[in-house]
């Protein structure tokens, strides 16, 4: 299945942090947009407990809750600029505002406010793909909204839509791949601009965030079949992702990575 095939009438993506969205899904956005449909981005946080990359660009030790909440603003506006460089109007994004680094454990309490949300922001869009972080990916906010949003989807009024799963951190396995959205040259350079506007995650992370805007962003099937996981398998993908993080940041860390505007 290509990008041809996929429901894009109304694509609602479902982001954990600014930046998940285009890091995963410009090149999908763009072939929405051309193809005459509408978009809706739910950031479901504002990516405000970065803490490393807020010290190391502020040159800064310590950190307090006024200055996670600049940060989260500061991420905000990001977020807004990155999918203006798509073409798509600031209107398109939800900020729902949940905790950053706390969706696993509102998902280990058994909270259902992530959940409720998500399904009345289905009802409203009525979308046609819906597109959400995979149980497969490393990082335990994005396993948990995976678990959130697939029930999320099942308790909405709107049932028409597909939904598909992205990975970032880590690997989903090739076998397991639905759609596959193959980029040009010129979608490829739009989508590393648009990953560029998050400038805030360039300073630690800038060679591996921007590889991202490669030829392929690869869509894997809805993950209703999956159980959801337990504490210790998040605390294990968790510090997976910090060692593979770190890692791919020593081997390319060359100082700040700017954006060329």
């Amino acid at each position: 299945m290509t990008a041809i095939d996929l429901p894009l009438q109304r694509v609602l993506i479902i982001a954990p942090h600014p930046d998940d969205d285009v890091i995963a899904n410009a090149g999908l956005m763009q072939k929405t947009r051309a193809a005459g449909g509408q978009i809706r981005v739910l950031f479901v946080t504002d990516g405000e407990n970065n803490g490393w990359a807020q010290r190391f660009m502020e040159r800064r030790i310590f950190l307090g809750a006024g200055d996670r909440r600049r940060w989260g603003d500061l991420r905000r506006r990001e977020a807004e600029e990155s999918l203006i460089r798509l073409g798509i109007p600031q209107s398109s994004a939800v900020f729902l505002g949940f905790p950053d680094r706390k969706i696993a454990a509102q998902l280990m309490s058994g909270e259902t406010a992530l959940q409720t949300r998500l399904a009345q922001e289905m009802d409203r869009f009525r979308p046609t793909l819906v597109v959400a972080p995979s149980r497969f990916d490393l990082h335990p906010d994005h396993v948990a909204i995976s678990c959130f949003a697939h029930r999320a989807a099942a308790e909405s009024a709107w049932r028409d839509a597909l939904v598909v799963t992205y990975v970032i951190h880590g690997s989903g396995g090739s076998s397991r791949i639905q759609a596959e959205v193959h980029l040009s040259p010129c979608e490829q350079e739009t989508k590393r601009a648009a990953i560029a506007c998050h400038v805030s995650q360039l300073f630690l992370s800038g060679r591996r965030f921007l590889s991202y805007a490669s030829e392929t962003e690869c869509f894997y099937p809805e993950e209703t079949d999956l159980a959801v996981p337990s504490r210790a398998q998040l605390r294990a993908g968790w510090r997976r992702h910090v060692l593979a993080a770190l890692r791919s940041t020593i081997r390319s860390f060359r100082g700040p990575q700017r954006s060329v505007r």
